[in-house]
């Protein structure tokens, strides 16, 4: 390490990441109101057009603007036409991996309630009991429109991980795969679309798999099944996968949840577990990462991202 006095860069720098919570509320106000559909991908809108088709007053609309424009999201012309940038065209539901939902989720008010209290993980306390008195789970359960924006921003998330997995692994054997934790379905549907042979069933909550759509279920290929992976998983599959599900847990969780698996399972049977590797050196790893494990203690407390010598230890 070296010990460097800090530059004017490094101070205007900081000061950008201590008014990040103001950007990152002002991207959800933008998504809710999809005002990157409502731009041409291609052209221009005036700043009046916009509100009127957003139903907001311009005045107010065209500061929110200016705040983006000024991080490269937007583009905004003296006067008051705005076109997409690159980033800004990551926030349309038309685009592959859409940053859209996540826009929505990340200071939707369950999440932003929460680490409000991040201070109360300190010592010992679970953030979100301490802003909601009850656990993650239970609300979102309570608050449907959120849960559903968290499935929504699962099946894209930007590191294209369904995709990814489809086309990492052969699944062509597989009769029968139990997504368990499955969300929406997005992970099944990647595969099934790969792997014409094979049939799929998520397992998840109740409200969770009630809310996929016939549509969305593959003219019956994919079933589903409501239900506490920590009790029971069915049988009778050959491939089992937990895909980002290992890290909403604890390590006592995470050994119930594969016992879980491994006592439905036949011998011929796999199970996959696709989640994000935490690397040991902060300087060497992604700064999203080191995000995602503080928004895991932030909702569960002790859940958390691993290391490889983490997952072999909890495998083990």
């Amino acid at each position: 390490m070296t010990d460097t006095l800090p530059t004017d860069a490094d101070r205007e720098e900081l000061d950008l990441l201590l008014h990040g919570f103001k950007i990152s509320r002002i991207l959800r106000l933008v998504a809710d109101l999809r005002v990157a559909d409502k731009i041409p991908i291609d052209d221009q809108v005036t700043v009046n057009d916009l509100a009127a088709t957003c139903a907001v007053l311009p005045e107010p609309l065209l500061r929110v603007l200016r705040a983006l424009a000024a991080v490269q999201i937007f583009q905004l012309t003296p006067d008051g036409r705005v076109a997409h940038t690159p980033r800004s065209r990551l926030l349309r539901t038309d685009m592959q991996n859409s940053l859209h939902h996540a826009a929505r989720f990340w200071t939707g008010p369950g999440s932003w309630g929460a680490w409000a209290k991040l201070d109360v993980a300190m010592t010992g306390g679970i953030p979100h009991e301490a802003a909601w008195n009850m656990g993650r789970y239970d609300y979102l359960r309570q608050h449907p429109d959120e849960a559903r924006i968290f499935d929504e921003m699962m099946a894209n998330y930007p590191d294209n991980r369904h995709a990814a997995i489809a086309a990492a692994y052969n699944f062509s054997a597989a009769g029968l795969i139990v997504d368990v934790g499955g969300g929406n379905g997005a992970a099944l549907r990647h595969i099934l679309t790969r792997f014409p042979g094979t049939r799929g069933l998520v397992l998840d909550r109740e409200d969770v798999v009630g809310a996929i759509k016939p549509e969305d279920r593959m003219e019956g290929r994919i079933a589903v099944q409501g239900g506490n992976f920590l009790d029971r998983v069915p049988s009778g599959a050959d491939l089992y996968m937990l895909i980002r599900v290992v890290h909403n847990w604890s390590d006592e969780d995470c050994v119930r949840i594969l016992q879980t698996c491994h006592a439905a399972m036949a011998p011929h049977a796999r199970l996959l577990i696709g989640e994000e590797i935490l690397e040991p050196d902060p300087a060497r790893g992604r700064p999203t990462s080191y995000l995602i494990d503080l928004q895991m203690m932030a909702m569960f407390g002790h859940a958390r991202a691993r290391t490889e010598a983490e997952f072999r230890d909890l495998l083990e």
